[in-house]
């Protein structure tokens, strides 16, 4: 996500879900006043309803200025808007990336009090064992995968390259393998990647 947003262009349009894409942007990511930003918030959470409403920005930008949309999501909210992919023959020649952050299932759950029950991932995850890139083929977007283990810096170089696209304008599915976080894990985590980025950005 952090890789996403530096390597955004000037003036693009960043559509940001809910539960743990917006957590992850606000902690990690760094400031661009220079983009325009937008979020859902509403039924389940705010997760219904992102592609949509990234899909509807493209479509906007590309009747005015032409400014690329980037959509940051969570696999669950990607999988319960799949039918806004329908509009093929309305936005196939949108500029639109997706970067989905894929921990197969909603793993907010894991940080809140429902994670101390050993069926929390059964009954609150969602866990949904999906491959995106079965939902990409079938319609018609561009993909690729970033796994994120041991150096980072070809992960990063990974999803820049992917959000350019190799032909261009399109709409693009970049899936990045992020691993569920147990709450006892949770503190210890954050606490290495703030860290990690403080001496980055210094």
């Amino acid at each position: 996500m952090r890789a996403a947003v530096a390597d955004a262009p000037l003036g693009a349009h960043v559509v940001v879900a809910s539960s743990m894409a917006i957590r992850h942007l606000d902690r990690h990511t760094p400031q661009r006043d220079d983009l325009v930003w937008h979020a859902n918030r509403g039924d389940a959470a705010g997760i219904d309803g992102n592609v949509s409403t990234a899909l509807g920005v493209a479509i906007g930008c590309a009747a005015t200025t032409g400014a690329p949309v980037l959509a940051i999501v969570g696999d669950v909210a990607l999988l319960h808007d799949t039918n806004a992919w329908l509009l093929q023959a309305a936005v196939e020649q949108l500029d639109v990336t997706v970067v989905v952050l894929d921990d197969d299932g909603g793993t907010i759950f894991d940080l809140l009090p429902p994670g101390a029950f050993p069926a929390q991932r059964h009954l609150f995850a969602t866990p949904h064992g999906r491959d995106l890139a079965h939902l990409a083929a079938l319609h018609g977007l561009g993909y690729a995968r970033v796994t994120l283990d041991g150096d980072i810096g070809p992960s990063v170089e990974a999803v820049a390259s992917a959000l350019r696209g190799p032909h261009g304008p399109g709409r693009r599915l970049v899936a990045v393998d992020v691993a569920p976080l147990r709450s006892e894990a949770s503190t210890e985590v954050r606490g290495i990647v703030d860290r990690a980025l403080a001496v980055e950005d210094h």
